[in-house]
């Protein structure tokens, strides 16, 4: 993410109660998100037990440690315009905290 946004009050149109996103569901295009990917991938399949996903997020570590600012990360499907394509992910708002996303950074020095 480009854009500092309020989990609590976005919406498909807000970032929060006082500012829009630049495009409906924001603008991945270097305004509210970074118009590239990541170079890293994950597949997913359909029918995949329930669990955790893994995500390299490297780069953005990376960055946020030098300085750039830290406003999260957008997570899109490659095939996202695919009828039934139906990925979904537990909000940190979701009741079973188990199911919250977390962020694991291991050092080596």
């Amino acid at each position: 993410m480009k854009k500092s946004w309020n989990e609590a009050q976005a919406t498909t149109r807000k970032r929060d109660n006082s500012h829009w996103w630049t495009t409906k569901w924001l603008g991945l295009d270097n305004n509210d998100a970074e118009a590239e990917a990541q170079p890293q991938t994950v597949t997913m399949f359909p029918y995949r037990p329930a669990g955790f996903v893994e995500f390299d997020i490297t780069n953005a570590i990376r960055r946020w440690s030098s300085g750039v600012p830290n406003y999260g990360l957008v997570i899109r499907a490659t095939n996202e315009l695919e009828a039934g394509r139906s990925v979904r992910f537990a909000s940190n708002r979701w009741k079973d905290k188990k199911q919250h996303a977390y962020v694991m950074v291991l050092c080596s020095y």
